[in-house]
């Protein structure tokens, strides 16, 4: 696998890329078609980035199949991008455990929260919000607010 920028390519450049099965060329084809809304487009070239082991195409894949509500696809989709390093999934992967299992999504939260994944921690306020117990919420959200840069305006990003 190459370490190529391919979002820099034009359309063509990236055609001949991703006819050559390079998984990060098929994962910036897939992208381009989900951005110009054309999903059975993004599912092919995505799913050949996914079997060639591309990160960012079981990321991205995982978000189709979510949307779709195949949240078993999703979340299998996930668990694969996170296991070759991409830590971004994990809000979306803890959700996803959370409708069969709350308890431990919101431990995998609170676990990397407490790393320092801003991501993470965005996604547990939110969970948090609607809960009752508002102690630990305000606990998450003194966090969130002390690692958010203020806006222009005073206000948090």
């Amino acid at each position: 696998m190459s370490n190529k920028d391919y979002t820099a390519l034009s359309d063509d450049e990236l055609e001949k890329a991703a006819a050559d099965d390079e998984p990060a060329a098929l994962y910036e084809k897939g992208r381009r078609m989900l951005a110009d809304k054309d999903i059975a487009g993004a599912r092919k070239f995505l799913t050949l980035g996914s079997v060639l082991g591309d990160r960012n195409a079981h990321a991205a894949l995982a978000g189709i199949y979510e949307e779709e509500d195949n949240f078993e696809e999703a979340y299998e989709l996930y668990a694969l991008a996170y296991a070759k390093g991409s830590d971004e999934v994990l809000p979306r992967l803890a959700k996803l455990l959370m409708r069969t299992d709350r308890e431990l999504g919101i431990e995998i939260l609170k676990t990397n929260a407490a790393d320092g994944n801003i991501d993470c921690l965005k996604e547990l306020v939110a969970t948090l919000s609607g809960e009752k117990e508002k102690k630990e919420l305000k606990f998450w959200q003194a966090k969130l607010d002390a690692l958010q840069p203020a806006a222009p305006d005073g206000t948090a990003e």
